[in-house]
């Protein structure tokens, strides 16, 4: 009796071995596509024409889905922006996108996964120095919306046709070199006694 209860834990605990192995190559074997993502399969070297939405899918030794995000994301960037008198103003910039999902495939194919660095980034640095050139660098201090506007519509208008959506480009803060802080102190302190002075006569 007692060895017909050895045999028997040993077979149970077989079975609890077993139970978990095929548990973990079940979890293996499939992806889970969250919301908010398409996945792209590539099996045996060959994309499939099937664009893939959320869910949980079979995975197999040669198989592999790539996940791309839909969701809007954020890109932050400091850089070194010049002004069209040619001096420097450090800018810290956030630049919110969104990928289209019927570009997924396109995006792949063209672009691979570098996409972030090989267009948007790249893209984002040379039409900010392109569209800060317009600019004074006392102008910056006081045209921050308009700046934003501009960076906003050259950067759609370039990485558009990509598959990219831009959705909004904020200036975050501007430093200007130590001359051009110093004339906007001054500019700001005439315009306030030429007020006062205004409020005065009409006293």
């Amino acid at each position: 009796m007692c060895s017909s209860y050895r045999k028997s834990s040993f077979l149970t605990g077989r079975n609890i071995i077993f139970f978990c192995l095929s548990i973990i190559l079940l979890g293996q074997s499939c992806v889970t596509i969250d919301p908010g993502e398409i996945g792209l399969k590539v099996k045996k070297g060959v994309l499939s024409d099937q664009d893939f939405v959320a869910g949980k899918y079979s995975q197999g030794p040669r198989t592999k889905y790539i996940l791309f995000s839909t969701r809007v994301q954020e890109l932050s960037i400091k850089t070194l922006l010049p002004t069209k008198e040619g001096l420097e103003a450090k800018v810290n910039m956030a630049v919110l996108y969104h990928i289209k999902p019927e570009a997924i495939r396109s995006i792949y194919l063209a672009l691979g996964m570098n996409y972030e660095n090989e267009v948007i980034l790249n893209n984002i640095s040379a039409i900010s120095r392109e569209t800060c050139l317009n600019y004074r660098a006392m102008d910056l201090m006081t045209q921050r919306d308009s700046l934003e506007v501009n960076i906003f519509r050259n950067l759609n208008a370039d990485i558009g046709h990509y598959g990219f959506v831009v959705d909004q480009v904020l200036v975050k803060e501007i430093d200007v070199p130590d001359e051009i802080d110093r004339a906007i102190e001054k500019k700001v302190l005439s315009e306030q006694l030429i007020k006062q002075q205004e409020v005065d006569i009409l006293t």
